[in-house]
């Protein structure tokens, strides 16, 4: 008699038969922007009527532009020393070969001349590049890096080579330390990614259809389920971040860190669409109960 592998669910994860797909996607990540809005901000140019303090403001639409210079910096002075592990730039102009680097120190003058914390030259996307998407609202750079350090200053250094750039512009500049958790990630299933659409239809009595576009893009929306986090993890982050920013401001999300190609899909620039609430499910961990938790975002455009 012939012989047939056995059914999936009987053979461990990379057996014969089938092997189990590469991976580098990561769990789910939350950058608040509540810390850099408080520092004081100084860039090192900026045109008449788009200035850096738009950096610090929620609305993608207001936007800083350099001084016809394809390269700035930022400077950072925070109220409270801040161990940043993370820079987000959202509704930026830059080109695929962009770069991006950021460096900190306890006092102003030791952030380039001797830093205590240093990201490198990193690029502006990941490692697919930049994507190719007709009419996407808000283009987003996430770069992040090992931090264990706490720093009062900071330097966020931009540089685009390209020549079809003659200037840069952003309307959102985050750096801080992100909330992701380590012990689980949103469930499966359900409608994680979804668009939040404000286009007209209107159907006639006679049967007719009428329409009318709001937007080249829709919105997207996240909408998430996680059924257990570790106590710590819960109430030490994301029940801050939730706390702090409420339904007014906004976040910067990831759904996957690691991803490359849909890597502009899966993160946003979005506020939180519903209130927050925790459930007690029946699972537990060296912390004790583990706590659940919805997360409704709704993307700036």
């Amino acid at each position: 008699m012939p012989t047939f592998p056995p059914p999936f669910g009987v053979l461990p994860i990379g057996a014969a038969t089938y092997t189990a797909a590469a991976t580098v996607s990561e769990r789910l990540l939350l950058l608040s922007p509540r810390d850099s809005d408080a520092a004081t901000l100084v860039a090192s140019s900026s045109v008449s009527g788009l200035p850096a303090s738009n950096l610090q403001g929620a609305d993608p639409a207001k936007k800083w532009r350099s001084n016809g210079t394809t390269s700035a910096s930022f400077t950072l002075a925070f109220a409270v020393p801040v161990m940043a592990n993370a820079l987000a730039i959202v509704g930026h102009n830059l080109s695929d070969v962009a770069v991006v680097r950021v460096r900190g120190a306890a006092l102003l003058a030791n952030v380039t001349a001797a830093p205590d914390i240093d990201s490198g030259w990193q690029s502006a996307w990941p490692a697919s590049g930049k994507p190719v998407a007709s009419s996407w609202p808000q283009m987003l750079t996430l770069a992040r890096w090992a931090n264990t350090t706490f720093a009062a200053y900071y330097q966020v250094d931009i540089a685009d080579p390209s020549p079809t750039v003659t200037y840069l512009e952003a309307a959102r500049l985050v750096l801080g330390a992100y909330w992701q958790p380590t012990s689980a990630n949103f469930d499966m299933g359900g409608t994680p990614l979804g668009f939040d659409t404000t286009d007209v239809q209107l159907k006639t009595r006679y049967g007719r259809l009428f329409t009318d576009k709001s937007a080249d893009s829709a919105a997207r929306t996240f909408e998430l389920n996680c059924y257990a986090f570790d106590k710590r993890e819960a109430f030490d982050g994301l029940y801050e971040v939730r706390r702090l920013r409420g339904m007014w401001g906004d976040v910067i999300c990831s759904l996957d860190p690691g991803e490359t190609t849909d890597f502009h899909r899966f993160a946003m620039q979005g506020v939180f669409s519903d209130a927050p609430a925790y459930t007690l499910p029946p699972v537990f961990n060296d912390n004790g109960s583990m706590f659940g938790a919805a997360i409704r975002l709704r993307e700036l455009i």
